[in-house]
């Protein structure tokens, strides 16, 4: 087998789980602190990022699961954002003083670009090592 595959086909059930399950609870983790911050989300926050260094360190050398992170990151931010950008602005017309609205509809749209980003790596990892697997002597087609 060789070294670096995304998936060790050794393993069964929960085990081959195990690393994606932790790359993509820590970007929730994260996802839910960035934007609960300053309500009490410090420590989720602080959590998430403690399990993506965990896991990045245990896993060295390894699958790089860090898209995962990515998109539990920006899916999690642009879904908990969601309902202050589809719904209509409380903002007054013609009127800036106090309107975050703007700000709001960036960071959801910052979010959902690395919630696609992090998808589309997902998906080009996925290819890769599949075609790794397929490339190796004896593997069936």
């Amino acid at each position: 087998m060789r070294e670096g595959l995304a998936v060790n086909t050794r393993e069964s059930g929960i085990d081959a789980l195990r690393q994606p399950i932790l790359w993509l609870l820590s970007g929730l983790l994260l996802g839910v602190g960035f934007v609960s911050a300053f309500s009490g989300g410090l420590l989720l926050l602080i959590l998430g990022l403690g399990i993506l260094v965990a896991t990045a360190w245990r896993n060295r050398g390894r699958w790089r699961g860090w898209s995962g992170s990515l998109y539990g990151f920006g899916a999690t931010v642009a879904l908990m954002l969601s309902p202050y950008v589809f719904r209509p602005s409380p903002c007054i017309k013609f009127s800036d003083v106090g309107c975050y609205h703007t700000f709001t509809a960036m960071v959801f749209a910052a979010a959902l670009l690395l919630a696609v980003a992090g998808l589309g790596l997902v998906v080009l990892e996925l290819r890769r090592w599949r075609a790794s697997v397929n490339s190796e002597p004896g593997a069936p087609r």
